[in-house]
């Protein structure tokens, strides 16, 4: 089995309404960013990114209300991720996995799905989103 990465966030609200904010892009762009559907490509606007800049991605598979599989970026320069919701005390439970690449680009995933989540959080309480940078991995840049 791979090594995952997994980051989890519980939101006080129902399965059913956190689905929609996964999938309804009037509310995935209080957060991550709109998309649009070109074929079975989703375009995807990232707020969040400098100069907003427009990326494909693909719903590989999902279960209605429970399950999202989907790739970022194109079939050669991209990765795969899935969002899991799951019934929890006073809510759901949101976890994004996807698969280690076991090199340093794992410390930037990983701060960029805590960001994410938090911003998914965020946004349910009405709140504006988080600053990135305040999630950079602190790296060594000494020489």
């Amino acid at each position: 089995m791979p090594d995952m990465l997994s980051v989890s966030r519980d939101l006080p609200i129902p399965r059913w309404k956190a689905w929609e904010w996964l999938t309804e892009s009037y509310l995935t762009a209080k957060w991550y960013g709109p998309y649009r559907m070109m074929g079975n490509t989703l375009l995807i606007t990232m707020i969040h990114e400098d100069g907003k800049p427009e990326v494909e991605g693909a719903l590989l598979d999902y279960a209605d209300g429970r399950m999202l599989r989907l790739r970022a970026g194109t079939v050669k320069e991209g990765f795969v991720f899935r969002v899991q919701l799951d019934d929890a005390p006073g809510g759901t439970r949101v976890t994004v996995s996807q698969e280690r690449a076991n090199d340093e680009s794992d410390q930037w995933y990983e701060a960029g799905w805590h960001f994410y989540l938090d911003a998914l959080a965020n946004a349910v309480a009405g709140k504006p989103a988080p600053v990135f940078a305040d999630y950079e991995p602190k790296t060594d840049k000494k020489g």
